[in-house]
């Protein structure tokens, strides 16, 4: 035997005309509230897949708001490479912090490995970290990734 169920309920204002005297009244009332459908058109658009066990093994590195950064790189990343695009004001705008102190967190995350820079104002997050887009584009990037770093370990 279940009890009763829990019902939302939301406070409805209402006004009514009495037509005697042509004074407002005003009454409140308690009304289910209605349901609200949210309806997800472009939700790979707003997805980003943090890897559990990378993270664990990196969570050293990030403390503050370097976790921050990484998640708002990640968010910002082109699907098809990898790629985060930025400018640093954007990003010391979006994390309410100067601009030195966002160049400084990108150079040490570039140092240990979460981020590759890719040209001035694009940096790629590890995608052994995070990732956006399909895990096909994804096993793309880290056969890439491996062989850009097989060349940079024979010094090529």
């Amino acid at each position: 035997m279940s009890g009763p169920r829990f019902q939302p309920q939301t406070t409805v204002t209402k006004e009514y005309l009495n037509l005697d005297n042509g004074e407002v009244l005003t009454m409140q009332t308690k009304e289910p509230a209605k349901a609200r459908h949210i309806r997800a058109t472009h939700a790979t658009e707003d997805f980003i897949m943090v890897f559990q066990d990378a993270l664990i093994s990196y969570i050293d590195y990030l403390p503050g708001q370097r976790m921050a950064l990484v998640l708002l790189l990640a968010g910002r990343m082109d699907q098809r490479t990898g790629h985060s695009y930025f400018s640093l004001q954007e990003l010391a705008d979006e994390l309410e912090t100067p601009t030195t102190y966002v160049s400084k967190m990108i150079r040490e995350l570039i140092d240990v490995g979460i981020l590759t820079r890719i040209r001035r104002g694009a940096v790629a997050v590890n995608p052994l970290l995070a990732w956006r887009g399909s895990l096909n584009a994804r096993r793309e990037h880290l056969k890439q990734a491996a062989l850009v770093d097989l060349d940079r370990k024979a010094g090529r």
